[in-house]
């Protein structure tokens, strides 16, 4: 993860996006408010605007209707001694005025309403600027724009973004025995889907490179075109040390390539490098492997070659659903499915079969819990970090 971090910076240019299609993006400056939120005092329930000097303690007080207030048509008079205005939720609040009388308190007569005095009522008034102020840093270069952050930038006015444009991701499987005919011998692909659909959901713009066959010329030539258009490529398969395993070479001629044998289950072998400057990732060619190894690095590419600086947190502490055992020495990746117990918390739940070719635990899985060299052993109950697959 250090290498990463050491390794890659934003790549992506900036550019202006209507607010209506940010969702998603990420921000490439600071957004500082325009104005204050909310803009002016205005009421914080419905019911009648009043003076608290008129306010007496103790008694009944009789306020005189002068006129109505409501969000989008206020009342642009000024209220004197003993005189109220019928406002409501949303309202500015009238000139003269500094509290609000909730209308389950008020007593309505003709144009005259009673109220009985509270000692420290409440002014049920939202006040201009005391949930932004004008001129405050309220969103950070490097934060990614979710449906709560857009409602922010929206109700500041704002009507565009500055963002980083989408990460240009292409994506290869390699291997002979992939094929869409399926003739003896040959198989579906299955990971081009999974990691399209990963990428997807972290706002990349994905282009399918289809299948690259077991010749290492095609290979080369392939990524090489690639690159030209790509901020990132991303392949599986072909990382080993087979005869027909020609990824590590095929990067090598054209770039650099770091092969880590990692001590993890599943996951090994993985390569991160470049192809004619463009940065590349070699994930293994079994599906869960390619999926684990994906969350593990991938989406730290993805975040410093997207420009995010913000994320949100990848992984969560959750008591796990029964017990389970591993061998000590190697750290491993268990697939689980978010469940809940008797009393209603979240769980991860071991998945029946473990293997790093099953795609059927995967499509039941949620992500995976990370286990440590040194555990063997851990119990249902036990905590354990959890980490979530990206979801559309």
């Amino acid at each position: 993860m250090s290498f990463v971090k050491e390794t890659y910076t934003c790549v992506c240019s900036t550019e202006q996006v209507p607010v209506a299609g940010a969702s998603g993006c990420i921000l490439a400056e600071n957004i500082i408010a325009p104005v204050d939120l909310p803009r002016f005092d205005a009421a914080a329930v419905d019911g009648i605007a009043v003076r608290t000097s008129d306010l007496r303690s103790g008694v009944t007080n009789r306020f005189h209707l002068i006129g109505r207030a409501a969000a989008g048509h206020p009342f642009t008079g000024t209220v004197s001694a003993m005189g109220a205005v019928r406002i409501f939720t949303g309202a500015p609040v009238p000139a003269g005025c500094d509290s609000v009388i909730m209308q389950e308190d008020c007593l309505h007569k003709g144009d005259w309403v009673f109220v009985e005095g509270k000692a420290g009522q409440r002014a049920n008034i939202r006040r201009q600027g005391e949930d932004v102020a004008s001129g405050a840093h309220v969103l950070h270069k490097g934060q990614r724009l979710s449906p709560t952050r857009l409602a922010l930038v929206s109700a500041l006015g704002l009507e565009t973004v500055p963002a980083f444009r989408p990460l240009r991701v292409t994506v290869f499987s390699s291997g002979d025995e992939l094929a869409a005919t399926r003739d003896q011998g040959q198989i579906a692909d299955a990971n081009r889907p999974l990691l399209m659909g990963f990428l997807r959901a972290s706002h990349c713009s994905v282009t399918d490179g289809g299948i690259l066959p077991d010749d290492a010329d095609q290979q080369v030539a392939r990524l090489m075109q690639a690159a030209l258009a790509s901020d990132l490529i991303v392949t599986t398969g072909g990382m080993s040390e087979g005869e027909e395993d020609h990824m590590p070479s095929v990067i090598r001629r054209r770039g650099f390539l770091e092969v880590w044998k990692l001590r993890v289950k599943p996951g090994k072998p993985v390569g991160i490098g470049d192809i004619d400057d463009c940065p590349i990732l070699a994930l293994p060619g079994n599906p869960v492997a390619a999926a684990v190894i994906f969350t593990m690095l991938g989406l730290a590419m993805i975040e410093r070659l997207s420009g995010l600086e913000h994320g949100a947190a990848a992984r969560l502490g959750l008591p796990l659903g029964a017990q389970i055992s591993k061998k000590k020495g190697r750290w491993e990746a268990m697939p689980v499915a978010l469940a809940r117990n008797d009393a209603g918390q979240s769980i991860a739940m071991p998945m029946p079969k473990q293997g790093s070719a099953m795609l059927g635990s995967l499509a039941g899985c949620d992500g995976f819990v990370a286990l440590p060299e040194e555990m063997e052993h851990a119990d249902a109950g036990d905590r354990v970090e959890f980490h979530a697959f990206p979801a559309a």
